[in-house]
């Protein structure tokens, strides 16, 4: 994954894991590393970007107090998280602290699951704006490639192929435009590559919704930074 890449770039030592498996022999052997990290390496600080194993960290962190580390769960994800029994306890009682991408999401937690507004932190995401700037010549490449004219009013998107990207409401609101609202000259161009669902996923939405003409769908671009710039509307 790009995050193991860098850090062996820079010479970080990591160790990889399958975090997302639910097969029960790889759920043990990946215990198994945590542990055998935890025993060496000693971290001051865990920081559960994903929620995978986080629980294992808290109940960890709860039943055996001695442990000189801080849990922090990251929290980036718009959906509502789960408002149960357990998940109150886990975050309230477990974590050290919770930060969130956004305020909204906070408000999440505070409304919701009842966690105390102090114990939370929210830091925005960054951009590297030495990589990602303006590319007029990148746009108007890219532009040229796709055939868009400079009357053309192009939304696009960039990222995985998952519910959670927003893909179908966003096709749904560009039909909308287009059809009911007869903005002819709005054009939706998607970027990304298979992962929960697929492109044919995306194109069938597509067609349901009888933009076809007006939308293009296309895998894994090297040229991030032409294509966003490319963009009229970037959702």
């Amino acid at each position: 994954s790009p995050p193991i890449i860098k850090s062996k770039h820079y010479g970080i030592d990591t160790v990889e894991a399958s975090f997302s498996s639910k097969n029960l022999f790889k759920i043990f052997k990946t215990i198994y590393k945590i542990e055998k990290i935890l025993k060496t390496f000693k971290p001051d600080v865990i920081n559960c970007h994903r929620g995978e194993y986080f629980w294992y960290f808290a109940v960890r962190r709860f039943f055996l107090p001695s442990n000189k580390w801080k849990l922090i769960r990251f929290r980036g994800d718009i959906r509502d998280p789960k408002n149960d029994i357990l998940n109150r306890f886990l975050h309230k009682r477990c974590a050290d602290l919770i930060i969130a991408t956004g305020k909204f999401i906070k408000d999440k937690f505070v409304n919701n699951l009842k966690i105390p507004d102090k114990k939370i932190d929210v830091l925005y995401g960054g951009v590297d704006t030495g990589e990602f700037y303006f590319d007029k010549d990148g746009r108007n490449r890219v532009r040229k490639e796709f055939e868009y004219s400079e009357d053309h009013f192009v939304v696009g998107i960039v990222g995985r192929f998952d519910p959670v990207k927003g893909h179908d409401d966003l096709i749904k609101a560009l039909s909308n435009l287009y059809h009911k609202l007869s903005r002819r000259y709005v054009r939706l161009l998607i970027i990304g590559y298979n992962s929960v669902i697929t492109s044919e996923n995306i194109r069938k939405i597509v067609k349901a919704e009888n933009i076809e003409s007006i939308c293009t769908i296309v895998g894994h671009r090297k040229d991030i930074r032409a294509c966003i710039s490319a963009f009229d509307l970037a959702v």
